[in-house]
């Protein structure tokens, strides 16, 4: 019986750690990749010139899904167009960034 009840404590403790970091959205230092700070720098600068090629607004929700990790509910609400649009918007602006890095010569080794 003693087993079985430090084994559920643990078990239910467990459970809890990684709700609290999921809500808060932090990785533990365990599961993080270890990289440098240089190189995500460059990532987002490159993402940021990447998405000039798009239009202003698919710029603006591309920004807000990619960079400042907003949901699609969210930027819906915030540009006051239907969720559908949002992903619709996220679709076709992949699909014109994918033609771009293909036509720089990325060829699936994206970033």
């Amino acid at each position: 019986m003693k087993t079985w009840t430090l084994t559920i404590a643990r078990n239910a403790s467990i459970d809890k750690k990684r709700q609290i970091l999921r809500k808060q959205d932090i990785l533990p230092l365990d599961q993080a990749k270890e990289q440098a700070t240089y190189d995500r720098y460059l990532e987002k600068e490159q993402f940021l010139v990447l998405i000039g090629s798009l239009s202003a607004e698919d710029q603006l929700i591309f920004l807000n899904h990619y960079f400042y990790k907003e949901t699609p509910q969210e930027i819906s609400t915030l540009l006051s167009i239907d969720v559908s649009q949002v992903y619709n918007h996220l679709s076709r602006g992949r699909k014109k960034l994918k033609a771009v890095l293909e036509k720089e010569g990325y060829n699936g080794e994206y970033f």
